[in-house]
Parts: C-alpha cells; structure tokens; sequence
C-alpha cells in the first residue's frame, strides 16, 4: 500500500497558483523511488516525477484529464481529488520510440552513428572504448543512454540520466526535410564527413 500511496505524495507544494501560472506543465518529484536504480548525475536513487497541468478546470497528470478539480489549501499541503488513479510508467523513453513507428529514421540513424563511431575507435585504437580506461571510456557512443532515454548498467548499478524532454523528428519530418530512408540520412553523415577516434595513449589509463 505503501508504494500505491507515494506517486501520489509530491515532495513541493502544487498549489493552483503554481500550476496557473506556469505557461507549461510543472514538474513535480514524487516519494516514489524505484529501487536498485540511481541517478547518474548526483548518485541519489530515482525518484519518479509527475507533470502537472491546470487547463479549463480540469487537472491533467502525465497528460491524463484527472476531472474537474477544485484544490483543498491545508496549512501544509495542497489537496487534488482526482478522479481517476495515476498510472505508473516503467517503460523507458527509447522503448516507446523504438515501438512507435513513426520514428524509425530517428532510432535508425543514432543506432547506425553509434555503431559507426564504436566501430572507428576500436579500428583507430585497437580496442573497444567502453573496455578501456576511464577517459577511455569517455568515448563510447549509445545515444540512448547519453541522452537519457534509457537504463544502463555501470560497475554493476543500474543508472539513468535525469533528462526529461526530448524533441522528436518523426518519419514525416524527415519526409519533409528531404530524407525519404535511413540510406537518405546515412549519405548526409558521409557528405559531411567522419569523426576522428584517434587519441592520446594516456587516456587509456585508470
């Protein structure tokens, strides 16, 4: 019961006068932490967050229309009823854009760039980036986990970064732009030329 009842529990007060006068949705960090995985830019366990909006007298929650609400002002808190419960999420960013087929070229082209610049580094220094030293492993390239959008494992910890929007191209996007295929967007990469994986030997150490 317990952890039913923290998403619901937000650390800062949401009070209507903070949620009307954001121009946007307000997020707010929950009492909800999920265990066994950490935030990788301070090390704290992972709080899950809630996006707050007020819009024609309804209170939407991670988009959700809750009803129409009227908010109680306790002396150390701010009341919502809602009606309806706040679905928990689990899945990660990368999974919903990799399920989602309208953003193939996106998910294709930062895979296809990934593997191209780890295939380079391990051409130009004979040895993978992420098996090397510490500097070393600043060269590893997964889009998905340097920007956020999904889980990974590091010396045996579960970490994610705590980035929360991204925005998007979709297949029409690119459409538009003049990229009809992942082929498209590939020859415009090798047009503007490849990166240079060659560094110094001490980086390799520690």
């Amino acid at each position: 019961m317990d952890t039913f009842i923290r998403p619901y529990v937000l650390k800062e007060n949401a009070s209507l006068q903070v949620l009307t006068g954001k121009g946007s949705p307000w997020l707010g960090e929950s009492l909800l932490t999920i265990p066994g995985l950490y935030n990788r830019i301070n090390g704290n366990q992972y709080s899950v967050k809630q996006s707050l909006s007020f819009s024609g007298g309804n209170l939407l929650v991670n988009g959700v229309d809750m009803g129409a609400a009227a908010p109680f002002e306790a002396a150390e808190a701010t009341i919502w009823p809602i009606n309806n419960v706040i679905t928990r999420i689990s899945r990660s960013a990368w999974d919903f854009l990799k399920d989602d087929g309208r953003f193939s070229l996106f998910t294709g082209i930062l895979q296809y760039n990934d593997s191209v610049y780890n295939d380079l580094f391990y051409k130009a220094n004979g040895y993978a980036a992420q098996t090397g030293g510490y500097r070393a492993q600043w060269y590893y390239r997964d889009s998905p986990m340097q920007l956020g959008m999904t889980i990974f494992e590091e010396n045996g910890q579960n970490y994610t970064y705590p980035l929360n929007t991204w925005f998007v191209p979709t297949d029409e996007a690119f459409r538009k732009a003049g990229f009809q295929t992942l082929d498209d967007l590939i020859a415009y990469n090798e047009r503007r030329g490849m990166p240079d994986t060659i560094f110094s030997p001490a980086d390799n150490q520690g």
